[in-house]
């Protein structure tokens, strides 16, 4: 019988620091250990290319069936592939919005702290900080759980696809067939999950 299995969230926070090799490395093992400029700025370029090209298939599929805003395309795109996980953050407008309130707010309240040398020790201040970035961040925290509780899901229902000798119908929301996946973005995506595995790897 096949044993269950446990997605559940540790509470115990764990550092491991990486020593520092830099000095005693030749330029060519730092190139091969360490992401240059120009590397950095191609990943900024690629990442604006793949927004673009979300959003303007968004567009292209609110035309053909506008019913649907291109905001709620974009949502569909991103369910729909896989290798597009993360760009929320980038392409949805309450998370960019929200992300941008709470380091105002933090940042002002640090301001505030540090106008008041001699009320709080650098303890209190550190733990007020915490504080508030919790709070203002509550949002976010309830978001991560909602999508850790899907990927559980979707999870358990691989399994059970898995695992029943008769086939079972998942159902999911997808964009529409007459579509094709973005190819060139699942292409980049996969060309800079590659490049961040071979520095992880060397590390």
């Amino acid at each position: 019988m096949r044993s269950s299995k446990k997605i559940s969230f540790n509470e115990r926070v764990s550092v491991h620091p990486v020593p520092e090799r830099s000095t005693n490395m030749t330029p060519g093992e730092k190139s091969q250990v360490y992401y240059s400029k120009e590397e950095l700025t191609n990943f900024q370029l690629e990442r604006k290319q793949i927004c673009n090209k979300v959003i303007q298939q968004a567009r292209f599929l609110s035309k053909i069936n506008p019913a649907v805003s291109p905001a709620k395309n974009v949502s569909l795109i991103l369910k729909s592939n896989a290798n597009l996980r993360g760009f929320e953050a980038l392409l949805c407008p309450t998370r960019k919005r929200n992300k941008t309130m709470a380091l105002e707010a933090v940042h002002d309240y640090q301001n505030q702290l540090n106008a008041m040398k001699f009320s709080f020790t650098p303890q209190q201040k550190e733990v007020a900080l915490a504080e508030l970035y919790s709070k203002v961040t509550y949002w976010s925290q309830m978001l991560a759980l909602f999508t850790a509780r899907n990927d559980r899901s979707q999870l358990y229902e691989l399994d059970m696809v898995r695992d029943s000798p008769q086939p079972i119908e998942v159902k999911s929301e997808s964009i529409p067939s007459i579509v094709s996946p973005i190819q060139e973005i699942k292409r980049k995506c996969s060309v800079i999950e590659e490049q961040h595995q071979r520095k992880r790897v060397r590390l």
